[in-house]
């Protein structure tokens, strides 16, 4: 394999290594180079699950072709490997921090959030922190419970400071904070910004619980007058 190849690119390059081994077939270092390289404009964590995939259910060694169909099946289903889940968090959390409320498209990110301890509390601890309570291992936990419940199909609602304390107050009607939205592994990897802040509850939104242990989710969904 050449120096050119980053870490991340080395990854795939060996786990496309070991997938030829499974399938009883012989790939030369530049056969599997073409392959990295072909494959780089898609996250690792999707690259990788797809040849874990293509190592379940295929017979022979795929082409690039069959592997991006794979990521792209994965896709549309709505599976994400827990580990973009994870950096997508971490964007979020640098990107908005503690006294934002922030939705995820993936609803199962912000159950995972909830399980956590909630986003003040994980906005609050250092990545030393993070690394000392495991917090990686214990989110993809939770962040897998929730997505075979479902979740990471509906956007996912998280509270910050702000709200929580003009809720305290009873001003959370008079002065309704602005929704931030985290961005999604493509957006991160392609440098875009963070889009505008969504409508408000009282503009035609609700806030719609999740079953019981998950956290809210903001839904189109007519305001009753009921609270």
């Amino acid at each position: 394999m050449t120096k050119k190849l980053t870490s991340e690119h080395g990854r795939i390059f060996r786990a496309l290594g070991a997938l030829a081994l499974t399938l009883g077939e012989e790939a030369s270092d530049d056969r599997l180079e073409l392959y990295t390289k072909i494959l780089a404009p898609y996250a690792a964590p999707d690259i990788i699950a797809a040849i874990g995939r293509a190592a379940e259910t295929l017979k022979f060694f795929p082409t690039p072709s069959e592997i991006i169909g794979l990521i792209k099946a994965r896709q549309r289903e709505g599976e994400k490997d827990p580990a973009v889940a994870w950096e997508e968090l971490l964007d979020a959390i640098e990107t908005h921090g503690y006294t934002s409320d922030v939705q995820f498209d993936d609803g199962a990110i912000a159950a995972a959030i909830r399980g956590l301890g909630g986003w003040e509390y994980l906005c609050d601890l250092s990545d030393k922190e993070m690394t000392y309570q495991k917090l990686p291992a214990r989110f993809q936990k939770l962040y897998q419970e929730a997505a075979r419940a479902g979740h990471h199909r509906a956007p996912g609602l998280v509270q910050g400071a702000n709200t929580r304390e003009n809720r305290a107050k009873g001003l959370d009607r008079e002065f309704p904070q602005p929704v931030k939205r985290a961005r999604t592994m493509a957006e991160i990897m392609a440098g875009s910004r963070p889009r505008p802040a969504l409508p408000q509850p009282d503009q035609g939104f609700a806030l719609v619980p999740y079953p019981a242990g998950c956290e809210t989710r903001l839904a189109l969904k007519p305001k009753t007058g009921v609270d």
